[in-house]
């Protein structure tokens, strides 16, 4: 991280309420190298110098392998209406007025690193853009960083989709911060997903 730079801006906001219906169980609580997914993406954002995370969840299974963290953990009551509930949800705590944006992070992607977070939130901090998001090639994925000017527009949102599709609107300054690899953002959508995440944890294993 360089020198000086005060991620403690960003807040968290760690979408881990969904229904998992694609994956046909709780994907969340599936293991990933000894540890449930959602523990270990967990245990990863605890590490970051964010100012504060907030974690919205549905399940308690899911709450009590996020006890061991200094988080916000809160129920989402509307979880079965889809991502935007969480969103919305997230947004709408009381924050900080320290906190200047929101990273939204998902509890199904388990090798998203900390580097990776942090190279992300670093350049969206030194940038003039209200919008960061991970690219490799033309492929964008998450977390996605909002400022706190968005706040509204992410109350608007609806049904089961995410922030994305603010992306497209004229006022998005969005910043596309460039990756090599696809690896660190791979989610756990479906058992080929799985299947191939643990394929690639195998193969980083091998290759010492």
């Amino acid at each position: 991280m360089a020198p000086g730079l005060d991620l403690s801006a960003i807040g968290i906001i760690l979408l881990a309420s969904g229904s998992s219906e694609r994956m046909g169980a709780n994907k969340l609580l599936l293991p990933v190298e000894g540890q449930s997914c959602i523990y270990k993406v967990g245990e990863m954002i605890s590490q970051l110098k964010v100012g504060c995370v907030v974690a919205l969840y549905k399940e308690d299974t899911v709450k009590e392998q996020l006890a061991d963290f200094n988080f916000r953990l809160i129920y989402n009551p509307r979880a079965h209406l889809g991502q935007s509930e969480a969103i919305k949800l997230g947004v709408s705590q009381r924050w900080d007025e320290s906190i200047k944006a929101w990273a939204f992070v998902m509890g199904d992607q388990p090798l998203l690193s900390e580097d990776v977070c942090n190279m992300l939130f670093e350049a969206f901090l030194k940038s003039d853009s209200n919008i960061a998001v991970p690219c490799v090639g033309d492929v964008t994925y998450s977390p996605v960083v909002f400022h706190r000017d968005w706040k509204a527009k992410l109350l608007s949102l609806e049904g089961d989709f995410g922030a994305k599709r603010l992306l497209k609107l004229p006022e998005a300054r969005v910043l596309r911060v460039m990756f090599d690899k696809t690896e660190p953002f791979e989610d756990m959508d479906t058992a080929a997903a799985y299947l191939s995440i643990q394929a690639i944890v195998k193969k980083r294993i091998v290759g010492g």
